[in-house]
C-alpha cells in the first residue's frame, strides 16, 4: 500500500466513511490537524483486549456466493 492511500484510508476512517486497520505509523505521519483526537476514531494495539470485536457478515439466503467469497466466510464459522 502507497502512504497516500494510507493517508486516504486514516482520513476516510476519521470521516466515518467506516473503520480500518492501520499502521501506527500511519498515524504518526498525518498533517496537524485540530481534531486529530477525534473520539469517533479509536485506537487499539492489536494484541490488546480491547481490540477483539464481534464480527457480523450478512447475506441474503438465495444469494449466489462464489467461490472465493464462501471461503473467505468458512474462516469465520
Amino acid at each position: 500500500m502507497y502512504v497516500d492511500q494510507m493517508i486516504t484510508e486514516y482520513f476516510m476512517t476519521k470521516n466515518e466513511y467506516g473503520y480500518s486497520i492501520i499502521r501506527d505509523g500511519t498515524v504518526n505521519i498525518v498533517p496537524e490537524d485540530k481534531n486529530i483526537h477525534n473520539p469517533s476514531v479509536l485506537y487499539f494495539i492489536l494484541d490488546d483486549p480491547l481490540a477483539i470485536r464481534d464480527l457480523n457478515f450478512y447475506y441474503r439466503d438465495k444469494e449466489y456466493l462464489n467461490a472465493s467469497t464462501k471461503h473467505f466466510l468458512k474462516q469465520f464459522d
